[in-house]
């Protein structure tokens, strides 16, 4: 790949764009401008969910479900490209104070964004009361039904894991959560509530979608039981609750079928997008997109691109060199040139994989993490990782998950959850002319600020910075 071809960017300033799209405006107490029919059938309330530019994409509508990729740790930028940054966008990537001021209109987007996606699943679930279920439109009714459920937990679930802390049970009761908007009228008044009671209501909302979705959707932009059980085992896995988490990743391997692994060896590693959009893995299709920064312009963590043996293929699959900005970029994309911001087999292989581990069940942890890297180096050069010890096993399996989920926007989420435990704390660091910025762990800055005209509107209690 050359690094002069102009492509679009799938690295974390993707929030750039939210300075440029009209639907940034858009606030959690301001009603938006949704000129639409009222919604009166089945299929009015399908044809809502199915607008993937609104549920399952970011950045053309404002929403930019990256943001966490822009404050994490996979990619740096140099000094010119830093200099040609926005205050605004400079702050994000330094995680400067600023940010909550008037540099704040990233941020306010990528949190009205969400909320854009909550207000139709509440208008589906409101309206759909007003529907009679049938026989005749069972499967309708109830594939509806579920999947504004689900679109509305995982959008809760991407408010909670940027804008407030990991959760924790001896505090969760106190700790401020996100407004769990449930009215589309815009006359619900809200407030953050806790943290355990955000949660509850993620958890309450796919399980309450799990038995009214199908298997298999008639494409990976709506959801499924496989994408309610991925997105639950990736609720436990934030929530540090690791039995739970492993009984939902397994789950969703018997329901979406291991058999769906891709193997890395039947790729063409050379080619700009080596991985198919909508490949088999994919569970639930989300994704991002920027219009302002070219993936040239970033690159990944020295550190982390030696990580890669090398006959690991996702050394190639993943990566080509940047002959004019030095070091290697990302191409590995789920999503063709966007960023996957979505649900995969391979991250809930990961998933279970770790919860076993952390759970005393180090065999099947390992047996799975072999699985899955079995598929991922060059045939009948890969040696099985052993270990009986939980400590080293836990090692392993969080180094695969760092090398095999660059830039699907988990890594901030990571980050926040390992923090909690001193043995696997990371320190951040940005070096800009010279000067070094840090995000030591519990900085209460990984937790992203309210937008201050949210914070006007509604009187929330503001995250400190």
């Amino acid at each position: 790949m050359k690094s002069s071809k102009n492509i679009l960017m799938i690295l974390p300033l993707a929030l750039i764009c939210c300075l440029t799209i009209s639907g940034c405006k858009k606030f959690l107490d301001e009603k938006p401008d949704i000129k639409l029919a009222v919604p009166e059938t089945l299929r009015d309330l399908q044809a809502l969910l199915d607008n993937s530019g609104k549920m399952n994409t970011s950045g053309s509508n404002g929403r930019s479900t990256d943001l966490p990729e822009a404050s994490s740790d996979n990619y740096q930028i140099d000094d010119e490209s830093y200099e040609s940054l926005e205050q605004g966008t400079r702050n994000v990537y330094i995680w400067g104070p600023e940010v909550m001021g008037i540099y704040d209109s990233e941020i306010e987007g990528c949190w009205g964004g969400h909320y854009s996606v909550i207000t139709p699943c509440n208008t589906v679930l409101k309206s759909i009361e007003d529907i009679k279920r049938t026989p005749a439109n069972a499967a309708a009714y109830d594939n509806v039904r579920g999947s504004a459920l689900f679109f509305r937990s995982n959008a809760f679930l991407w408010l909670v894991t940027g804008w407030s802390k990991t959760f924790n049970e001896s505090t969760a009761d106190q700790d401020p959560g996100i407004p769990l908007r449930k009215d589309d009228t815009y006359n619900e008044k809200v407030s953050r509530g806790t943290l355990r009671q955000t949660y509850d209501q993620i958890i309450n909302d796919l399980n309450e979608a799990l038995p009214l979705l199908p298997e298999k959707p008639v494409h990976s932009y709506r959801p499924s039981k496989a994408a309610v059980h991925a997105l639950l085992a990736r609720t436990y896995l934030a929530m540090r609750k690791y039995e739970l988490a492993a009984t939902e990743a397994k789950a969703c391997i018997q329901v979406f079928g291991s058999s769906k692994l891709l193997n890395y060896n039947s790729l063409d590693a050379t080619s700009d997008e080596p991985i198919a959009r909508f490949n088999p893995e994919v569970i639930f299709s989300m994704e991002s997109f920027t219009t302002t920064y070219t993936d040239e312009t970033a690159t990944v963590k020295a550190e982390l691109y030696t990580s890669y043996a090398d006959n690991d293929l996702r050394k190639t699959v993943f990566y080509y060199e940047n002959e004019d900005f030095g070091g290697y970029s990302f191409k590995g994309h789920y999503a063709g040139y966007r960023l996957f911001t979505g649900l995969a087999l391979d991250e809930v292989y990961l998933i279970a994989a770790e919860s076993m581990v952390r759970t005393n069940k180090v065999g099947e942890g390992m047996d799975l993490l072999n699985e899955l890297l079995a598929k991922r180096w060059v045939t009948g050069s890969f040696t099985p990782l052993q270990s009986s010890d939980p400590a080293a096993a836990l090692l392993l399996v969080l180094k695969e998950r760092r090398k095999e989920l660059v830039m699907r926007n988990l890594r901030w989420m990571d980050l926040k959850r390992l923090n909690m435990e001193p043995e696997h704390q990371v320190q951040i660091s940005r070096t800009i002319k010279g000067k070094i910025e840090k995000l030591e762990p519990g900085d209460p800055r990984y937790s992203f600020p309210i937008p201050l005209r949210s914070i006007q509107m509604s009187g929330l209690t503001q995250n400190p910075r």
